[in-house]
């Protein structure tokens, strides 16, 4: 069994069909999935690769989570490798039904998204995806991440790529690792 894993799934391709439908975490605790996450790998499913990132990292926050709708705030920082440039973006994610709160609605860039938390563990680990099968064109990118600078072992990281694959058929020959370290990450 695995200690707490945070696989944020966000996958962002063109697949002709719909969003895989995710089982999300039952009975999500809003507010301990709240606060930081680093982004320790992705997997895209688009036609060009994404250039390589480093120190990705997730702020996650919330003025009140006891009454729908809940309004999640994201604020998503990092850096592309090849130019040392650094990136940030800011989104609101948005619970409508405080029943299935493991499903959340994204608006990115005028594209509406589910956002799914299948896994976290709240302390170590998590799995989440973002989707949108706008015009019958899937838009999926799935993330995986955890609450530390040190790398995600590889037995958890392969066994999130396995559920991926066999419970939802998600393409993952193209997992990229985003880099994570002490001495890298401030």
């Amino acid at each position: 069994m695995f200690k707490s894993f945070l696989l944020l799934v966000a996958v962002t391709g063109t697949l002709a069909a719909e969003c895989p439908f995710f089982e999300t975490v039952a009975n999500l605790n809003i507010r301990e999935q709240l606060s930081n996450w680093g982004i320790h790998g992705r997997v895209l499913n688009r036609g060009l690769p994404d250039p390589k990132l480093q120190c990705v990292h997730m702020e996650l926050s919330a003025d009140q989570v006891e009454r729908a709708p809940v309004t999640i705030k994201a604020h998503v920082m990092g850096t592309r490798v090849e130019t040392g440039e650094t990136f940030m973006d800011n989104f609101n994610a948005v619970i409508n039904n405080l029943a299935r709160p493991g499903r959340w609605e994204v608006s990115v860039n005028g594209t509406n998204y589910q956002y799914s938390i299948i896994h976290t563990d709240y302390v170590e680990y998590s799995l989440m995806a973002k989707c949108s099968d706008a015009n019958g064109v899937v838009d999926l990118e799935v993330l995986f991440g955890g609450r530390s600078h040190n790398p995600m072992p590889a037995n958890v990281v392969e066994n999130y790529k396995n559920l991926l694959s066999s419970s939802y058929g998600v393409d993952v020959t193209n997992y990229q690792t985003i880099v994570h370290g002490h001495m890298i990450c401030h």
